[in-house]
């Protein structure tokens, strides 16, 4: 991945090729926000109709064929860059390896742009002023924008864990109290 970019856990090579190869497209076509928004679609599709994500995975089915309903899932018409880059990636074989494309680009798209994506986890929400101290502070240290995500689990108990640039801050009372609960273990009474 790209530095900068989100806490992506696994890395594709074929994914980061594809997507480099994409970028280096868009920024000499000065597309980079047309062909971004275009992927951002198609990795939404991806995520919510798995009838789609049978069919491109289907070998049976045609490149061709695959570009046509892609073309008619996604609303508005595709660059003809975007659609070029996905007979390829359709040709190459390549369709499992879609949604990490999209990941990767999006990685790229961020590094330009001097943005870090950070998920927030907490027991509870955050509220809205906690979380714009949290926002701000960040940005304080990364010296990037900082697009904030937040998911709640309540299993934390208390704390927070943040993840950015493949490193997770764990500050969870559950983290802390399994910490306890280890050096406890290791004192001989």
């Amino acid at each position: 991945g790209a530095p900068g970019g989100p806490a992506r856990m696994t890395s594709d090579p074929i994914a980061d090729r594809y997507a480099q190869a994409l970028f280096a497209l868009a920024n000499e076509h000065r597309d980079l926000d047309a062909t971004w928004q275009q992927l951002q679609q198609l990795g939404q599709a991806l995520r919510d109709h798995e009838p789609l994500r049978q069919l491109l995975l289907n070998p049976h089915v045609e490149a061709a064929d695959k570009l046509r309903v892609i073309d008619r899932v996604l609303p508005g018409e595709c660059s003809a860059s975007t659609q070029a880059f996905l007979r390829l990636v359709l040709d190459m074989g390549r369709a499992e390896s879609l949604s990490a494309i999209v990941e990767a680009f999006r990685d790229l798209v961020d590094g330009a742009q001097r943005r870090v994506r950070v998920l927030v986890r907490t027991a509870r929400p955050l509220a809205a002023s906690m979380r714009a101290r949290l926002k701000s502070r960040l940005e304080d240290l990364e010296r990037r924008q900082v697009e904030l995500t937040e998911e709640t689990d309540p299993a934390l108990i208390g704390g927070a864990q943040i993840l950015f640039d493949r490193q997770i801050v764990d500050g969870s009372l559950q983290t802390r109290l399994s910490e306890l609960r280890q050096q406890l273990k290791r004192v001989r009474v």
